[in-house]
């Protein structure tokens, strides 16, 4: 590489590289810069020519000091790096192939070639002038336009960039704002005391000016020659001691010094800005600020591990490894081996390992580690697609998504399978495609279904666990914006990713896990376990109840505060407790039953008496009585009175097998036997749903129902298990139910004809062609049907454009037939009239149909 050495002239450093190569340096002239002037030659010039510096100072408005030693130590940094043609390989770098700069990032490369070929959507439309980037535009087009859309929030200072407000807090609101900005601190080169802003310490610095109008006094010993005038003290340094005397060439100060070095080390003072690690001075912020980016040497040998390049200084150090060694992987992750050429990229993989993702999104809970992935992300809020493939039309939101799909039209099929000679153009395919090369790793959290890919999972759900007339209610996750329709998938989520409570245990063994698909895994792999061995199911069963009791038992008593009510749980086991009666053998759990006891036992004298006879009991409870509401009969509890109803009223259960329907509603004329049935019909009419789910916003008019809607939503117990397949199912009904696909029997038959079915619908539906009728019909047309699944297919098919809710009509009069009437081959005289007044209705029908042109062949 380039670099100065402390006389100015420019020097050759060979580095051999690691191939064995030795670097070959552009010939090219090179740009001269305002900081590649050195401020070493500079403070030479100044020594030996004093005229020559003034006159410097007064062109250039600034004045740079430092010493010699510095000066040879310190060699100046290059702030850009060039390579010639042909050096591509010797250094792992991002190189402009016009100019030969070099880039540590790929991204300041591209924006770099936009200054050779310039982007027509990059220029000005007001002057014309071209941009590498979309935000240097934007801050052109601002300041041309006079918006300032940055504000100081501690005054009134308005400014187009936002780093103009930050470099404002830190010079003028630099204590006000604190921690907020990074405020330098500067102290007075003459008395040492400390400023927070430049400005105040160039005012301060001004007091310590020695000025014309001031009294001096000779500089040689023992002489008492004063004067005002400078030129006089001059004039007498000269006639009288033979000195050639120095003035000060600051123009503010007056102060005579006997040699050049006093007037040298007298003039630093004047300069405000001092380096603390060297003797750098400059009255310029910039040029200071500069000399600090370039930094100092330390006291170790920096050596490059790519090349022979060695050095002193560490910022030195890291600009050439960032510009000549841009690709290499220099920087390591301490906690893992991921390597990566770039400080950003090490930064962003350590938020991995801490888990804090710092970047949220305003719009949503998506939260990310990069500001790069937020803005990428706002991207999905819009509806905008910017980005459109010439070739085919495509369009995106995002460009890397179309560069990505160009590669289909260049033929660029990058990605290649391992195992057959598959290519294609994208990852995810690839991945996708990987995917027919290894075994089932998906499961559906209900029912155990296996599959390869996320979408067959999914249409899996959709169609077995979602239900097109009853959909579930969406359950949200607590902690992000996970949603699904399963508890048991929530409850799985949760504990996976957020929670980490491992709630799902072995009852064999000490296993616990996140979720019971888990948990299925273990008990195949470790236990045998194969689905449908009733032996094993029943075994694990009776272990996990006894588990579960021990722990119960456990967790209640652990938590009480006293030990007494543990030994007063156990004696209801053991039959002693640790109260004993001091009249008689027996023990007791606790002191209230002992009580009892000697009242009852041995006292024998009530303490409760009745108001209204001369009844009298030992207890609150001894006088209440409960009352049977078919005969007079009282008693003194609960049980007492179920046992004279079950056993002296009889008859109210063989109100089931008659055929008595006492019960009349008087809207629509509906009979029944009991009036909770009855009751319940109400409902119906007034659309009173009392019974609501406190977990959904479910709503029923029956208690029962609710309970077999909390039972099926919201449980995720499965006590009823198939003993020929081991499936587990939350009622006995549908366990039932299912157990008739495993067997061949078909209970139920027709009446009529005895035609068998295994389902009591597929019986009902059966029956209904022995009665011939037809109580679901079609409003668009004379289509009618026997089941209302009929006439929604035919208006699917022929009537599309129609609602199906609205499509279908079933006749008031028609009677619906209960399974009992299909089993036994009856029909009741309401059903006996309507068959009879359709078959009439159907006669006269045919005979207008002869004259009518056919309407059904239209639908």
């Amino acid at each position: 590489m380039a670099c100065m050495d402390h006389m100015g002239n420019e020097t050759v450093v060979t580095a051999k590289c690691r191939r064995g190569h030795k670097p070959v340096l552009s010939g090219r002239p090179k740009r001269k810069l305002k900081s590649t002037s050195n401020p070493t030659s500079l403070q030479a010039e100044q020594c030996e020519e004093p005229s020559e510096m003034h006159k410097h100072r007064s062109k250039r408005g600034r004045n740079v000091v430092k010493s010699a030693k510095s000066a040879v130590d310190t060699p100046s940094v290059p702030t850009k790096a060039y390579l010639a043609e042909g050096s591509e390989d010797i250094y792992d770098t991002h190189t402009c192939p016009e100019c030969r700069r070099c880039f540590k990032m790929h991204s300041h490369l591209q924006e770099h070639l936009r200054s050779h070929f310039p982007d027509p959507t990059l220029q000005c439309p007001t002057c014309k002038h071209n941009f590498s980037s979309k935000s240097k535009l934007r801050i052109h087009r601002l300041r041309e336009a006079g918006e300032k859309v940055h504000q100081c929030h501690l005054c009134e200072y308005s400014a187009v960039e936002k780093n103009a407000v930050r470099r404002h807090l830190s010079s003028v609101h630099a204590e006000e704002a604190g921690a907020d900005v990074s405020s330098h601190i500067y102290p007075c080169p003459t008395c040492g005391q400390k400023f927070h802003l430049s400005s105040l310490l160039k005012a301060h610095m001004k007091t310590h000016n020695i000025k014309p109008e001031n009294e001096q006094v000779c500089f040689q010993q023992g002489c008492t020659f004063q004067t005002c005038s400078p030129k006089e003290l001059l004039q007498h340094a000269a006639e009288v001691h033979a000195v050639i005397a120095v003035q000060c060439r600051h123009h503010a100060c007056a102060a005579i010094f006997q040699t050049q070095t006093d007037m040298e080390a007298h003039y630093r003072t004047h300069l405000p800005y001092h380096c603390s690690q060297c003797d750098f001075c400059c009255s310029n912020k910039a040029a200071f600020f500069q000399h600090q980016r370039h930094g100092h040497p330390g006291n170790d040998k920096l050596c490059c591990d790519f090349c022979s390049f060695t050095t002193f200084n560490p910022v030195e150090f890291e600009q050439h490894l960032e510009h000549l060694h841009a690709n290499e992987k220099i920087h390591r992750c301490s906690e893992c081996s991921y390597v990566t050429p770039h400080k950003r990229g090490l930064k962003r993989h350590t938020l991995i390992h801490s888990g804090e993702k710092p970047h949220k999104c305003s719009l949503c809970d998506f939260r990310c580690r990069d500001v790069s992935y937020l803005s990428k992300h706002m991207l999905t809020h819009t509806d905008d697609k910017n980005f459109m493939c010439t070739e085919c039309g495509y369009v995106t939101k995002w460009k890397h998504s179309l560069n990505v799909h160009m590669r289909k039209h260049a033929g660029d099929l990058r990605y290649q399978c391992d195992q057959c000679p598959y290519r294609s153009h994208r990852m995810d395919l690839l991945n996708s495609h990987k995917l027919r090369h290894q075994a089932k790793t998906l499961m559906c959290e209900i029912c155990a279904f296996a599959c390869k890919r996320k979408y067959e999972l999914h249409s899996h759900m959709l169609a077995k666990h979602s239900g097109l007339d009853n959909q579930l209610a969406t359950l949200k996750c607590s902690y992000c914006s996970y949603t699904t329709c399963y508890r048991q998938a929530l409850q799985n989520h949760e504990n996976c990713k957020h929670t980490k409570l491992k709630e799902f245990r072995c009852a064999l063994c000490t296993y616990s896990c996140f979720s019971n698909i888990s948990l299925f895994f273990h008990k195949r792999k470790v236990h045998g376990y194969i689905p449908g061995d009733k032996a094993w199911l029943e075994n694990y069963t009776a272990k996990e109840k006894e588990r579960n009791s021990a722990e119960f038992i456990q967790d209640f008593y652990q938590n009480t505060t006293r030990r007494y009510r543990l030994q007063q749980h156990e004696s209801l086991h053991t039959g002693i407790g640790r109260h004993s009666c001091s009249m008689c053998e027996k023990t007791f759990g606790t002191v209230t039953k002992l009580r009892q006891h000697k009242v009852r036992v041995h006292d024998k004298q009530p303490s409760h008496f009745c108001s209204v006879c001369d009844f009298s009991g030992y207890t609150r409870d001894d006088l209440d009585s409960f009352l049977c509401k078919q005969c007079d009969y009282t008693c003194g509890s609960v049980a007492t009175l179920r046992t004279h109803q079950g056993s002296q009223h009889p008859q109210l259960h063989m109100r089931v097998h008659k055929e008595e329907k006492k019960y009349l509603c008087t809207h629509c004329g509906y009979k029944c036997k009991w009036a909770t049935q009855l009751k319940y019909h109400l409902t119906k009419h007034t659309g009173d749903k009392p019974y609501a789910c406190d977990e959904c916003d479910y709503r029923t008019n029956r208690a029962d129902a609710l309970r077999a809607h909390r039972d099926t939503q919201h449980s995720e117990t499965r006590p009823f298990v198939c003993e020929k397949c081991g499936k587990a199912f939350k009622t006995i009904f549908i366990l039932k139910t299912h157990q008739h696909q495993h067997s061949n029997d078909r209970p139920y038959a027709c009446g009529l004809c005895r035609k068998a079915f295994r389902w009591p619908a597929g019986l009902r539906h059966h029956f209904l062609s022995h009665t011939k009728q037809q109580p679901f019909c079609c409003r668009h047309c004379p289509y009618r049907a026997k089941q209302k699944f009929q006439v929604v297919k035919h208006l699917k098919r022929h009537h599309p454009e129609v609602s199906v809710e609205q499509g279908v009509v079933r006749d008031s009069g028609a009677v619906s037939l209960t399974l009992k009437e299909a089993l036994q081959g009856t029909v009741d005289g309401k059903a006996a009239r309507v068959e009879e007044t359709d078959c009439r209705a159907d006669e006269g029908a045919e005979d207008g149909m002869e004259d009518m042109p056919d309407i059904g062949s239209k639908c």
